[in-house]
C-alpha cells in the first residue's frame, strides 16, 4: 500500500477515532462524574498508534494475500491485489488486534466504552466502503449518485425487527462476543457482508430499491 493511500485510510481511521472519543467524553456515571475521567478512557498506543495499526494490517494484508493467492504476483507478473472490501475488512481485524482505546473495566463501565473498540473497526471498514463508493461513481461519471451518496453522510443499512439490536449495533456486539470468545474474524465472509452492505446502498441510490418511509 501507498504511503499516500494509508494515510488517507488513516484520516478515516482518525474521523472514527475522534467521533468515538467526542462520544465517550459525553458519557456521566453515577454521581455525575465523567466516564473517561474515572475510567481513565485514553489511547492505548499514543503518538505511536498510527505506525502501530499500519503494521498489523499488512502482516493481516500479507497473509490473506497468500492465502489468497499463493504468490505475490499472477502468472502475468502483475501484483496480485484484493478488493475494497477484504481491505475494509483486513483493517478490521487490524483494528481489533491493536485496540485503540483502553480504560478500566469495572461494574459500572458503560456498555458504549465496552464495545468501543468494535464499534471503531466496524465503523472504520464501513467508511472505507463508503469512500471507495464514492469514488467509484465518480470514475464512472456518475456524478448524481456519488452526490446522493455524500449528502446521505454514511451507508445505509436494512431495517431489523424492533425485537432485535439495530443492524449496526448488532454487527458491533458480535464483533465483540467473537473476540470474547477467542474467535479469530474470518475476512472473506467480513468482506462478503461489506459487498452486501455496498451492493444494498447501490440498489437504493439507483432507484433500484425503494425504502419504505413512515409518516408521522
Amino acid at each position: 500500500m501507498k504511503v499516500s493511500t494509508y494515510d488517507w485510510i488513516w484520516d478515516q481511521i482518525n474521523k472514527s477515532i475522534l467521533e468515538i472519543e467526542d462520544s465517550m467524553s459525553q458519557l456521566v456515571l453515577p454521581g455525575g462524574v465523567r466516564a473517561i475521567d474515572e475510567l481513565h478512557f485514553r489511547r492505548t498506543y499514543g503518538s505511536a498508534t498510527k505506525e502501530e495499526v499500519k503494521d498489523e494490517y499488512i502482516r493481516i494484508r500479507d497473509q490473506l494475500k497468500h492465502q489468497c493467492y499463493a504468490d505475490a504476483n499472477d502468472e502475468n507478473g502483475a501484483l496480485n491485489r484484493i478488493d475494497h472490501h477484504k481491505i475494509a475488512a483486513c483493517f478490521c481485524k487490524a483494528l481489533l488486534k491493536k485496540k485503540v482505546f483502553a480504560f478500566d473495566l469495572r461494574d459500572e463501565t458503560p456498555p458504549e466504552m465496552i464495545l468501543s473498540n468494535y464499534e471503531l473497526a466496524y465503523t472504520v471498514s464501513l467508511r472505507i466502503i463508503y469512500i471507495y463508493l464514492i469514488e467509484a461513481y465518480r470514475n464512472e461519471k456518475q456524478f448524481e449518485f456519488a452526490d446522493t451518496l455524500i449528502q446521505g453522510c454514511t451507508l445505509q443499512v436494512p431495517e431489523t425487527s424492533s425485537s432485535h439490536d439495530r443492524y449496526n449495533d448488532g454487527r458491533i456486539k458480535t464483533l465483540a462476543l467473537n473476540d470474547y470468545y477467542g474467535m479469530e474474524l474470518d475476512i472473506l465472509t467480513y468482506a462478503d457482508m461489506m459487498y452486501w452492505i455496498e451492493y444494498y446502498n447501490k440498489q437504493i441510490i439507483e432507484g433500484r430499491i425503494i425504502l419504505k418511509v413512515c409518516g408521522n
